[in-house]
């Protein structure tokens, strides 16, 4: 897959998540509804650092993941956690049931994590 289309799909994954349209998106960043369309399509390249930044936002989505696919670098210090829990719930090789149970899984870990994390040694 050419990277012109996997940015297009999933800049589409994440406007799709957000729930939003291509003139609700247009709307909420000011780039033309057609252009997020051709962009979705692959008809076009991705969007440049600025527009990244602000579909990042409108969509809810994480910068370095819309970078990444867009062939850019990610800004520096950008959280990349989200990354896998995407991958779990845009696998088409997974159930609804598998993909809960991952979901469960992983929130649970990290969750696990930051308990420990936080708790005493026990050291003085």
């Amino acid at each position: 897959m050419s990277p012109t289309a996997t940015f297009g799909a999933v800049l589409k994954h994440w406007r799709t998540r957000a729930g939003l349209s291509l003139h609700e998106l247009e709307a909420a960043v000011g780039m033309s509804a057609t252009n997020l369309s051709r962009i979705e399509r692959g008809l076009v390249g991705p969007p440049t650092a600025d527009w990244l930044d602000k579909l990042a936002d409108a969509l809810g989505a994480p910068r370095g993941r819309l970078y990444r696919a867009a062939g850019r670098i990610p800004p520096a210090g950008e959280d990349d956690r989200t990354d896998v829990l995407e991958a779990i719930l845009t696998d088409p090789d997974f159930t609804q049931e598998e993909k809960a149970f991952l979901v469960q899984t992983v929130s649970f870990i990290r969750q696990h994590r930051s308990v420990t994390a936080h708790e005493p040694s026990g050291q003085p």
